[in-house]
């Protein structure tokens, strides 16, 4: 299984995809003293990718969901999306991508990607994995004091939204399209 965030997916005739700008970390530029409210959100178009791997045969068609959230650094869940795929004997791999339209920048820390899934029509979530992403703030309208005794500000590049949507741009299942077929 393959887990990852990144700027942008690219899914090709041959059943390949390449990421681009793999996210490691945001970094939100702030003016001195001034942090963004807890609800804020910088729209920043981001994709996430699930790329299953069936590595046996198995006797029936299993129907699975997974979950895909970002958990701010507090445990708070601010984004997510539900998607259900089928896994069967006519594919090896089952890829799931996600696009999303803003990152939610309301608090500096460590926000963790979570991906679980279950057997659709039960209760209980399983963790298959967890990807972190770090918020960073950069202070920018600082006074430079080394310059002839004058200060120079600079601008800052927040922008603001009012809140961080929960729901996803794109939800992509190609399990039964796009898949390379087993032998």
């Amino acid at each position: 299984m393959f887990f990852a965030p990144c700027e942008k997916i690219i899914e090709a005739k041959d059943n390949t995809s390449s990421l681009i700008s793999v996210l490691e970390h945001v970094l939100v530029k702030i003016e001195t003293n001034e942090k963004p409210p807890e609800k804020a959100g910088l729209p920043l178009a981001w994709s996430v990718i699930v790329l299953w791997h069936r590595d046996t045969d198995i006797s029936e068609p299993v129907e699975l969901e997974t979950r895909i959230e970002l958990v701010t650094p507090k445990g708070e869940a601010v984004m997510g999306v539900v998607h259900p795929f089928v896994v069967s004997n006519n594919f090896f791999n089952f890829r799931n991508t996600v696009q999303f339209p803003i990152f939610p920048i309301g608090m500096e820390g460590v926000f963790n990607l979570t991906l679980d899934y279950r057997k659709q029509g039960t209760q209980v979530w399983e963790r298959a994995a967890e990807y972190p992403i770090r918020v960073l703030y950069q202070m920018e309208n600082v006074l430079d004091e080394n310059k002839n005794g004058k200060g120079v500000e600079e601008t800052p590049s927040l922008q603001r939204i009012s809140d961080v949507q929960e729901t996803s741009k794109k939800t992509h299942n190609s399990s039964e399209k796009r898949h390379s077929k087993s032998k």
